[in-house]
């Protein structure tokens, strides 16, 4: 992996890309609100036909429980990829099973990209974790997230809390919420008093009460929940969402889905929600909107009432609903994960390549027979350029396979 540059050499390569970076002639006053509407009937209108603005919306797409399922069991079951460390795994895996139950945006539990730099996302002071003891005397890890770093509720003491519990029954255990969270928080030294599971396992009711908090220590109040992580383990600082977003899609390809967002499973959990009854201040406080207009307009899926029976007074169905709105992500068992070699020596000869490869080697012979640093350094910047230019070749080919390659899937 190259150096990271510093903020003086990404300001640097911007102004030599031409970045006008001089405040002196830029126009920082606020935009008339009167003014506002012609500029976006602009945009929309003649500067769309000037410069072919694209008008196409992305499909809606839900995460529903059947793909997830394809996505979880690919990772632990079938996933020939090599994880940078195991705890990435078990990361992944806590991180999905939030993002799914809470209806969290990307960014609430790992960095940011609008908050680079700042280590703000779920950390463990948002966590709270009790063994609590119900009505039948049995014993169960309890949690409640709080959701601290909500889009828009900056202001706000009301921030959206998911309680949620070990109990999964019937399901596969990768969908048990505790598993993971508790592994990640006995593999860090989180508790204040425990060590090892079956200290907290052999927790007994307290005499007045029907639970015992789990309390953390001290020192780990403020450390980052997830973590980025390398070959010897979780590196300390919180993982950045643009690096989580990598993982969720590469890991979604491997399981035969072309493209999968945390915003699918955030859509997926708000319909959902809705399907249940809840009030229109319980759906906007778990879905972390002020506007209850979002909802309808963002998030509700196309066909979510069942017509049929509704007519023909019979008891109303979801599952097949709920289908429907699984075939938003289509899914391809034997979704290729790289060209062919017969369509890599097609590529390999094509012009585009070619004069890429050429000036790759002529690169390379200059920055071996270079002397000055500062022209050695501008060489490597160029080759590293040219290398993305390769990969985004090979990728876009390869979309464009994907695409033709289709074959029938009971899915």
């Amino acid at each position: 992996m190259g150096k990271k540059k510093t903020p003086e050499e990404k300001a640097k390569k911007a102004r030599e890309n031409g970045f006008n970076d001089d405040d002196d002639d830029i126009d920082d006053s606020l935009v008339l609100k009167i003014i506002l509407p012609y500029t976006t009937g602009y945009i929309k209108g003649p500067l769309q036909v000037d410069i072919g603005l694209s008008t196409a919306h992305r499909e809606r797409h839900y995460l529903t429980l059947k793909k997830y399922l394809i996505l979880v069991f690919a990772v632990w079951e079938n996933d020939w990829s090599e994880f940078d460390h195991e705890a990435s795994r078990v990361g992944f895996s806590a991180k999905m099973n939030f993002y799914c139950y809470s209806s969290a945006r990307i960014g609430e539990l790992t960095e940011s990209s609008a908050r680079a730099n700042s280590g703000k996302g779920l950390r463990y002071s948002d966590i709270i974790m009790l063994v609590g003891w119900g009505q039948d005397g049995k014993p169960e890890i309890r949690i409640a997230l709080t959701r601290e770093f909500a889009k828009g509720m900056h202001d706000s003491r009301n921030r959206p809390q998911h309680p949620m519990n070990e109990s999964t029954t019937g399901l596969p255990l990768v969908l048990n919420p505790i598993l993971f969270i508790l592994g990640i928080a006995l593999a860090s030294g989180a508790f204040k008093h425990y060590k090892t599971a079956d200290e907290i396992f052999d927790l007994h009711p307290p005499q007045y009460d029907d639970h015992w908090i789990l309390e953390w220590a001290d020192h780990m109040q403020d450390v980052p929940v997830f973590q980025g992580a390398t070959c010897h383990g979780p590196t300390g600082k919180i993982q950045k969402s643009s690096s989580f977003s990598k993982q969720l899609t590469s890991a979604a390809q491997r399981a035969g889905m072309a493209n999968v967002t945390i915003h699918d499973s955030r859509r997926e959990a708000i319909v959902k929600a809705n399907a249940r009854g809840y009030s229109i201040a319980e759906l906007g406080k778990f879905a972390g909107q002020s506007n209850h207009r979002v909802f309808q307009t963002y998030y509700m899926a196309e066909g979510s009432i069942d017509g049929q029976n509704s007519f023909l007074n019979q008891p109303c169905r979801t599952d097949f609903i709920e289908d429907m709105r699984g075939i938003s992500l289509h899914c391809n068992p034997e979704l290729w994960q790289s060209l062919p070699a017969k369509m890599q020596h097609e590529l390999q000869q094509r012009p585009d390549y070619i004069a890429l490869q050429e000036e790759l080697t002529n690169l390379n012979n200059n920055i071996t027979a270079a002397t000055d640093e500062e022209v050695g350094r501008k060489l490597r910047a160029r080759r590293k350029d040219l290398y993305t230019e390769r990969q985004q070749l090979i990728k876009e080919e390869l979309k464009r396979h994907r695409k033709t390659f289709s074959i029938a899937f009971a899915i």
